[in-house]
């Protein structure tokens, strides 16, 4: 079953968001919603992803990625993101 995953990513230097985003696209479904911020919908773990991002990353990055609770959100997003994240997350697993 598909899970939606938090992913924030401060590449290293020299990696663009274009690279990020290359990386991202091996994921069923992505969304990002702020420079640094992505909800990816996968089937893989947190620890597939961190290996596939770290190269982007080390060693002067940041990378952190935790599995979101998709029944439980409140917030302030853009119509886009709610659109995209309403239609995900009843096909993800708590």
């Amino acid at each position: 079953m598909a899970t939606l995953y938090h992913v924030f990513i401060l590449p290293r230097a020299g990696v663009t968001r274009e690279m990020v985003e290359n990386v991202l696209n091996a994921a069923p479904d992505w969304v990002r919603y702020d420079e640094k911020c992505y909800v990816i919908q996968t089937t893989e773990t947190a620890k597939k992803w961190t290996d596939k991002l770290l190269p982007l990353v080390e060693p002067d990055g940041h990378l952190f990625i935790c599995k979101l609770n998709a029944t439980h959100y409140y917030g302030w997003m853009t119509k886009v993101f709610w659109d995209w994240y309403q239609a995900k997350a009843p096909l993800a697993s708590d």
